[in-house]
């Protein structure tokens, strides 16, 4: 593997290590920032409680997470499999996870990621993240 594309996946586990680690340690320990778009509208963002989740599922509350924000969930475990897969590469020498990670989106897998998204918004507008 070519120094540069070594360099690209050492970084990305880094990132995910250190935030896993600054959202376990940390999270529960500062209030969250403000959402700009909560602030603005009075509404939450599709995003609004996605650090209480991630912090609640690392600490093994996956039920409170799932009630504060599933689309987190869903995020957390992602990349849990995205530094299992980057390691797994830089192990090997190979590159998989960034040639998948090229391949364009079919239009229905564009749908159900949106409708997703949508049902994770009117999730947090019903429980009033």
């Amino acid at each position: 593997m070519k120094r540069g594309k070594w360099s690209g996946h050492a970084l990305g586990v880094s990132f995910l290590l250190i935030s896993a680690a600054g959202i376990y340690f940390w999270g529960p320990r500062f209030p969250a920032l403000p959402c700009p778009f909560k602030t603005i509208s009075g509404i939450p963002c599709p995003g609004c409680g996605g650090t209480r989740a991630a912090s609640s599922l690392l600490h093994g509350h996956a039920i409170e997470a799932l009630e504060t924000n599933p689309l987190s969930v869903l995020a957390v475990l992602f990349l849990a499999c995205s530094f299992c897969w980057l390691s797994w590469d830089i192990a090997r020498g190979t590159s998989t996870y960034w040639r998948l990670y090229r391949v364009p989106w079919s239009r229905p897998a564009r749908v159900i990621a949106i409708a997703i998204l949508l049902l994770n918004w009117a999730w947090n507008i019903y429980k009033g993240v």
